[in-house]
C-alpha cells in the first residue's frame, strides 16, 4: 500500500506538491491566527451590559430600565457578581460567573 501511495505521488507530482503547499499555507495561516498567552487567564467569565435610555433622569432610569432588567438576570445561574450602575441616561451591568469546570 505504502509503494502504491508513492509511486502515486511520484506520477502525480504536482497535484503531490499543490496539495503539500496548500497544507503548509493552511498551517502557517492556523499558527498566525491562534492566540497565544504566556500565561492562561484564570480570572473568572465577566460580562457587561451597557443600556442606554438617553435623555431621562437617573431616578428614570432606574425604575424603568434598570430594576426590570435587575430582576430578570436575577434568574442567571452560577453569577457570583452582580453589579449595576445607574447615570443619566445610561445603565452598565456587570456580571461575574463562578468557575463551572
Amino acid at each position: 500500500m505504502i509503494i502504491r501511495l508513492i509511486g502515486a505521488a511520484i506520477k502525480y507530482r504536482i497535484v503531490t506538491l499543490v496539495f503539500s503547499v496548500s497544507i503548509l499555507v493552511l498551517g502557517i495561516w492556523a499558527w498566525i491566527d491562534i492566540r497565544k498567552e504566556a500565561y492562561s487567564d484564570i480570572a473568572d467569565t465577566q460580562v457587561r451590559l451597557v443600556a442606554k435610555f438617553p435623555g431621562r433622569a437617573a431616578t428614570e432610569v432606574e425604575e424603568r430600565v434598570t430594576l426590570p432588567i435587575e430582576r430578570v438576570l436575577n434568574a442567571v445561574p452560577k453569577v457570583i457578581i452582580r453589579r449595576s450602575r445607574t447615570i443619566n441616561g445610561l445603565v452598565v451591568f456587570q456580571f461575574v460567573f463562578g468557575y463551572s469546570g
